[in-house]
């Protein structure tokens, strides 16, 4: 990974908006790393950025977590989310305010896409207890946010990146071929850079970086193999729902990923009647 990081160091330096991590998460990321993190802690450093608070508040009080009562501060949501998932969401909604600008895609849609398909990855993931002995869920929703956290760099680098995607996606081609010709780098290597140098743990920044090889799946079982084959059953059922064109992977890895997950074809339909409940309840 030597190699992806100084190809991704060079690149950032012709202008690549790659966010330094936030302090508030690199303080948060000190107390989850403590033996025993504290939930006052933990709502302390995010309360003093009010903005963060803010929007915390109002993610978990949206539908799709289904919170009985509304939730009115910080403190209240970690004991009833647990500190690692709110974790997770506070990362999200940072990642989301840190990549923003001028750009030739709609940045809000992209984002509430990808956080549609960080929310199928958890459902999934939660619904099969052999994908929850494997590890944590949490690490699903993150990757479902960053997966393709290099598209809105590329989108605000690039006037005309706009025309790349649609060629990739109206002829079924492959996104980081089409850009390592026209822009010598892909979105999954400035992904990849983006959650190294936000401190995600190795096997995510992995699975970002690998996660248009389609030979990924070959020969092996462990936990970045399963976050690979829940994305990809995320993307398609997130794609259906929304009767996007299917991502054109899936045409090649739809059995290796229906394997790992040891799921078939009806599974597939409930986890879309279910999470198509999820995201209109969204009112997405």
């Amino acid at each position: 990974m030597g190699a992806i990081s100084d190809k991704v160091l060079n690149e950032s330096e012709h202008g690549f908006n790659i966010p330094s991590k936030p302090a508030t998460l690199t303080k948060l990321q000190v107390i989850m790393s403590q033996e025993d993190p504290s939930i006052f802690e933990m709502a302390s450093v995010i309360s003093k950025d009010v903005g963060l608070s803010a929007a915390i508040i109002k993610t978990i009080n949206s539908p799709i977590y289904g919170m009985s009562n509304r939730i009115s501060d910080v403190k209240q949501a970690a004991m009833l989310l647990g500190l690692s998932y709110l974790s997770a969401i506070v990362v999200g909604i940072l990642l989301r305010q840190s990549i923003s600008g001028k750009a030739c895609i709609s940045l809000d849609d992209f984002w509430d896409m990808a956080s549609d398909v960080a929310l199928s990855m958890n459902h999934i993931g939660d619904k099969l207890s052999h994908v929850k002995c494997q590890g944590p869920i949490e690490e699903l929703y993150t990757v479902g946010l960053f997966h393709d956290c290099g598209i809105p760099a590329f989108a605000l680098k690039y006037p005309d990146y706009i025309h790349t995607l649609t060629n990739a996606t109206e002829n079924q081609l492959s996104l980081p071929q089409l850009e390592q010709e026209q822009y010598r780098s892909d979105h999954a290597v400035i992904g990849y850079y983006i959650a190294k140098a936000w401190g995600l743990p190795s096997a995510l920044c992995d699975v970002i970086r690998e996660h248009h090889n389609v030979n990924f799946l070959k020969n092996r079982h462990e936990w970045p193999q399963t976050i690979y084959a829940v994305l990809h059953l995320s993307l398609k059922i997130v794609h259906t729902i929304k009767e996007d064109p299917i991502p054109y992977e899936w045409q090649l890895i739809e059995g290796d990923v229906m394997d790992h997950l040891g799921l078939i074809q009806s599974d597939e339909q409930d986890f879309t009647d279910e999470i198509r409940d999820l995201i209109q309840n969204e009112g997405r």
